[in-house]
């Protein structure tokens, strides 16, 4: 498949985020504060709804205008991507995940943040998210907005400096439920702290610099200038 291509996996996923996100967008018109609507998991907060009168398909109905949109801006994110051009050390660093639209532009934030913090204070849980290797293991996701941050489906793997970081690999956990993905993030650490590496294949899809190499960057770099 093109590295450009929204796969299935793209779309169940920002289609399940933009269902969930609609669900808490309702509570917060119904009043509930910021704080209460981080202590509410997605089954919850449906649940709550029901019990309101509001049912799921009604809601998804007023929905599809922002599922649309969610599809349209993540298809420009990408094409964006394929304009910015990287040095080959640039690219082989970091630059491999956004330019192959491995991560998006909403992951891409979290990842800086999380990977700045995990350097820079000695407190951080990301500090101590570390393999074998030495490689932070930084949970990402989209940022929505102030009270729903997406869903941390994706480990990025990083090690070097905040000015210069370097991305070794990235796993995808095809998973949106947070408290079965919280279990599969905790056995991916304990085995990575163990050297153990996490078995590819079903719900866990594993991207590395080797599988985009520099030198196909810069042909279809060079195809897109022609």
């Amino acid at each position: 498949m093109l590295p450009f291509c929204l796969t299935e996996y793209q779309k169940r996923g920002i289609m399940k985020v933009a269902n969930n996100r609609i669900a808490y967008g309702l509570l917060e018109k119904a009043g509930y504060s910021t704080e209460k609507l981080r202590e509410i998991q997605p089954k919850e907060a449906w649940e709550l709804l029901k019990n309101k009168g509001i049912i799921k398909a009604s809601a998804k109905r007023k929905l599809k205008p922002k599922i649309k949109e969610k599809l349209r801006a993540y298809l420009q994110e990408l094409k964006a991507n394929r304009n910015k051009l990287y040095t080959e050390e640039e690219y082989n660093s970091f630059g491999w995940a956004r330019a192959n639209g491995i991560i998006n532009a909403g992951q891409n934030k979290d990842f800086t943040s999380k990977f700045a913090e995990a350097l820079t204070n000695p407190k951080s849980i990301y500090r101590k998210q570390k393999t074998k290797q030495g490689e932070y293991m930084i949970p990402v996701s989209d940022i929505y907005d102030k009270f729903f941050d997406g869903v941390n489906n994706t480990i990025v793997y990083a090690k070097g400096t905040i000015d210069k970081p370097i991305i070794t690999r990235i796993l995808q956990i095809d998973e949106y439920e947070e408290t079965t993905l919280a279990k599969r993030r905790k056995e991916t650490y304990e085995f990575e702290r163990r050297g153990i590496r996490t078995k590819t294949g079903g719900i866990y899809r594993l991207h590395t610099p080797t599988n985009y190499g520099f030198e196909f960057y810069k042909q279809r770099k060079s195809k897109k200038s022609t």
